[in-house]
């Protein structure tokens, strides 16, 4: 059992090693030279762990899509109001981007440098995340929550994209993610709410 785990573990490390490099200098800039050296072992020994460097890039862009699976899409199917679910999945999806600041950067901008296939099936996910969130705003019209003549496809982009941002500017000791998540909610619903008769 431990001779199994120690492997794993090594890899695990050797993934964040990769993540840090790629989030610092770019997918392109970063060689599999700069990862051996800041890993501690010499270049050849980085292939009993991967196949390539695109093995890398692809496991720490899937590995955004699965953990933002469990700790934010995974809220659209709770229980309660559809816009009490809304307000969790925008708080909870800024704090996401705050907690992965390194896989964040690399999924957004160095999605691109992934092989066709992968990237297919990728948007795939991405598009089955977007239309959960366009249901939930669905949802939160049809309760009478949301205004509605917005169109939750056009708020579900302008809303993601906002979201998607914050790992530019981001900075754990100017405000709290969950603070940053809740004022997000907040001016979002203020354009949405309805509007007074």
């Amino acid at each position: 059992m431990a001779s199994s785990a120690h492997p794993q573990r090594r890899r695990a490390e050797l993934v964040g090693v990769a993540t840090r490099l790629f989030a610092a200098k770019g997918f392109e800039a970063a060689s599999l030279q700069d990862v051996a050296d800041d890993f501690g072992v010499l270049k050849g020994s980085l292939f009993h762990y991967i196949v390539s460097k695109d093995e890398l890039l692809a496991e720490i862009i899937e590995g955004v899509y699965e953990d933002a699976a469990r700790e934010v899409w995974s809220i659209t199917g709770q229980e309660g109001r559809a816009v009490d679910r809304l307000r969790r999945v925008i708080t909870a999806y800024v704090v996401f981007m705050s907690r992965h600041l390194d896989e964040v950067t690399v999924w957004l901008r160095d999605f691109n440098s992934l092989p066709d296939a992968r990237r297919r099936a990728l948007r795939a996910r991405e598009d089955q995340d977007r239309h959960r969130l366009e249901g939930l705003i669905a949802d939160a019209q049809l309760e009478g929550s949301l205004r509605a003549d917005i169109e939750p496809r056009l708020a579900a982009l302008a809303l993601l994209g906002a979201m998607n941002w914050v790992h530019r500017w981001f900075q754990p000791r100017k405000l709290p993610a969950e603070q940053i998540g809740a004022a997000f909610a907040d001016m979002f619903f203020a354009g949405l709410l309805p509007r007074p008769a």
